[in-house]
């Protein structure tokens, strides 16, 4: 009932950069090919372009000034925030590994630039660092509120739901044309980067059934999340649908890095286990599990 939408900091993935850039969800900022996607009418046969892309994207940010029980209005929503069906809210306050511990396991790898949990600790404890609820939503973005006065600071749509966002608003939507799209549970920790950066809190969001994609965000301060990377099926075709709850792990080699079950219907049908670099994304291994054919037939599978 709170979400502004003058107001709300919606953002994507900028798409002028290669990089981590990201970029407020306006029509201008989209390319050619995202607007194209919202331009087309979902209750049209086939592909049917309607050129109200700008229009479905205010109603997806959250204006309600075209909704309307009969067409051209968009379908009438009961509240702008999506519904959360899967995606079970992650809490995020002061640091929360033990200092001796983390620092114990840490230090001997790092050397005399090695910065401190414990001061990382201190530097985010509740009383600087704002406490934060994550959850995803599948009105196509992953939410941060506030823990205290529930207000949305900040939100972001993944780069693989932008394609499906259109259907959100037409009249069939609702009594059996219901998607998914950020539907997975955000995991979120804290890892060491390297001794320039030090400990970031890092979280990790996945789609479910909303696409063949996760994503990363440095989540350390509320006030300036940064998208780290975004990991999808143009990465690796052995990602399918990502159902697997991810963990964020440090490896034997010092590393911190993200375990994932690739999912189901990848375009290989192989299950497979992804290492991913967490600071950038970048696939360290994959384990693939041997195929199981009966006859000539090689069975689908995912992990």
């Amino acid at each position: 009932a709170n979400l502004d939408p003058t107001l709300r900091k919606v953002l994507i993935k900028d798409p002028s950069n290669s990089s981590t850039g990201m970029k407020d969800f306006s029509w201008s900022n989209l390319t050619a090919v995202q607007q194209s996607f919202l331009n087309i009418n979902p209750e049209g046969t086939g592909v049917s372009t309607d050129n109200r892309g700008p229009d479905r994207l205010n109603y997806i940010r959250g204006d309600r000034s075209k909704e309307g029980e009969n067409s051209p209005q968009f379908r009438q929503r009961s509240t702008v925030l999506g519904d959360i069906i899967n995606s079970s809210p992650a809490l995020v306050g002061t640091p929360a590994f033990i200092p001796y511990l983390a620092d114990g396991i840490e230090k001997p790898d790092r050397g005399a630039g090695y910065k401190d949990y414990t001061k990382f600790r201190e530097d985010n404890k509740r009383s600087n660092r704002k406490e934060m609820l994550y959850v995803g939503g599948n009105d196509g973005m992953l939410h941060g509120f506030e823990s205290d006065t529930g207000k949305e600071v900040f939100a972001f749509i993944p780069s693989a739901v932008i394609q499906n966002l259109n259907k959100l608003s037409g009249q069939n939507y609702k009594g059996g044309e219901h998607r998914y799209f950020v539907d997975g549970s955000p995991i979120v920790r804290d890892v060491y980067f390297d001794n320039t950066l030090g400990w970031r809190t890092v979280l990790i969001g996945t789609l479910r059934a909303g696409g063949k994609a996760m994503f990363a965000l440095d989540v350390t301060d509320p006030n300036n999340i940064k998208l780290l990377w975004e990991f999808d099926s143009s990465n690796d075709v052995d990602l399918g649908y990502t159902f697997a709850q991810p963990e964020i792990v440090r490896l034997h080699t010092g590393q911190w890095a993200v375990l994932q079950g690739n999912g189901y219907n990848s375009t290989n049908d192989k299950a497979a286990l992804m290492v991913i670099d967490i600071k950038t994304g970048a696939l360290l291994k994959k384990i693939v599990v041997p195929p199981v054919v009966e006859g000539n037939v090689t069975l689908p599978n995912g992990l």
